[in-house]
């Protein structure tokens, strides 16, 4: 077997792994799961598990390494002291990313997804979003604001997506990124009207 076909055969074996360990934890939380649970859900042998992971734990931390890979990626791809109309793209790559790895979104959201994980996704939102607004906010000598304007924004689209996802994803990644962008610009406008308004600018 060359090369190539053995990396083709390790990625298929973690696929499969991945696969069953998101959907033993929209039933039960991972200390209640076991790798016999896994391997046969995956239909992989037990010495092709551990030929890869410690534990449960491991093959657990390598999603989540492989999540925040991928959405600093996507984050990194948006500079908004660039082009500030790319927030609609941002959102846009960010649901589409969730919508077609469902069940790693219901996995995060759920009951039994991995509050840890959750809240270091969070936090990178969150520094990526400071860029952004350090923007506005700079212009008119509101930077102490910025971090109460990023935190009120990052947990307000945080809420909106945890909800389409646990209510179904009834409306497509384009319609929500259209809601969201509208909502984060109405916002933006009203803050720098409000604080030229403190400052008497007409």
């Amino acid at each position: 077997m060359n090369r190539n076909e053995g990396d083709r055969r390790v990625r298929k074996t973690k696929k499969a792994l991945w696969d069953a360990l998101n959907t033993l934890l929209a039933e039960k939380n991972i200390n209640d799961i076991s790798v016999r649970e896994i391997t046969e859900l995956a239909d992989v042998s037990r010495s092709a598990f551990y030929l890869h992971y410690q534990d449960l734990y491991a093959l657990q931390a390598e999603i989540e390494n492989e999540v925040t890979r991928e959405i600093i990626e996507m984050l990194d791809g948006f500079q908004p002291e660039k082009d500030l109309t790319l927030k609609y793209q941002l959102f846009l790559s960010l649901l589409t990313y969730v919508k077609q790895n469902d069940k790693l979104g219901r996995l995060l959201l759920g009951k039994n997804g991995n509050r840890s994980f959750w809240d270091k996704l969070y936090t990178v939102v969150e520094e990526h979003c400071l860029k952004y607004w350090a923007i506005p906010a700079e212009a008119y000598n509101a930077t102490n604001q910025i971090p109460y304007y990023n935190s009120f924004v990052v947990t307000g689209v945080v809420s909106i997506v945890s909800k389409w996802v646990l209510s179904g994803m009834g409306e497509s990644p384009e319609e929500l990124a259209l809601m969201l962008d509208g909502l984060v610009s109405d916002f933006i406008t009203a803050s720098i009207g409000r604080v030229d308004a403190e400052r008497g600018v007409q």
